[in-house]
């Protein structure tokens, strides 16, 4: 928290106001961006694990999931603003990268550089843990077994399970990450926390029909959960055939 203050602090001598008028009108580029800001709230696998720890607490499940999505949410948005009114849009293109172009312009290019760098750390470090305890409770459950009760031989297994595999990605490919989450988010993310939950919870609605629900809306806004990240999926889907098809011709 700290540290993006201080980012804001310090990148705020750059924002002009004016640019953000001044940013190109393309909306396609704005649904190009529909993976990642999928992928920005992927905190949804911890969502099994509050449930289990506030033992179906209707009322402190909601306050939890809504307070730790409105944080979140602000920053991005007060980061988003930053960005758009301190760089300039003309000079964005592929490959570009705003924040060294803030650290270029910057009266105190060190001490951005410094604290973007921390912010960075703890940004990847939160989502780590996230990640980690969410994985960790899907393998028990596949498990049928207790985090309690996991053996010492069990629970090293499980930890290479959950932790090999990325760290083995990242030391073979070090610069895979932004072509990593944008595949994640078009792919795996949309299918794997809308597309099969919406489908879950409207399956269960079916089966049950007098469990309680925690999201209202009926199936309609199942069905619009599920179409929406479908659209995504597609688009993506079509957008890797071009690719495939401009490298073949190429």
């Amino acid at each position: 928290g700290l540290s993006f203050l201080a980012l804001l602090a310090l990148a705020a001598p750059e924002v002009d106001p004016a640019r953000l008028a001044a940013a190109p009108d393309d909306w396609g580029a704005a649904f190009a961006a529909a993976p990642i800001c999928v992928l920005a709230g992927v905190y949804h696998n911890v969502v099994p694990l509050l449930v289990t720890r506030f033992r179906g607490d209707r009322d402190k499940i909601r306050l939890v999931i809504l307070a730790g999505s409105a944080l979140p949410t602000v920053m991005f948005l007060l980061w988003n603003t930053l960005v758009c009114a301190a760089v300039d849009p003309t000079e964005a293109g592929p490959g570009f990268d705003p924040v060294a172009e803030l650290r270029l312009h910057s009266p105190d290019a060190a001490g951005l550089g410094l604290v973007v760098s921390v912010f960075s750390f703890a940004a990847v470090a939160s989502s780590f843990v996230g990640f980690y305890y969410g994985l960790r409770s899907y393998f028990c459950d596949l498990a049928g077994v207790a985090d309690a009760d996991l053996s010492p031989t069990l629970d090293a297994g499980l930890n290479a399970a959950i932790l090999l595999p990325p760290l083995l990605v990242a030391t073979l490919d070090p610069d895979v990450f932004l072509s990593a989450l944008d595949l994640a988010g078009t792919f795996g993310i949309t299918t794997l926390f809308l597309i099969i939950p919406a489908a879950i919870a409207a399956k269960q609605r079916a089966q049950l029909p007098q469990q309680l629900r925690y999201v209202p809306g009926g199936n309609a806004l199942l069905a619009l959960v599920a179409l929406s990240a479908a659209a995504v999926v597609l688009e993506g889907a079509y957008d890797q055939l071009l690719t495939l098809i401009g490298t073949a011709g190429g």
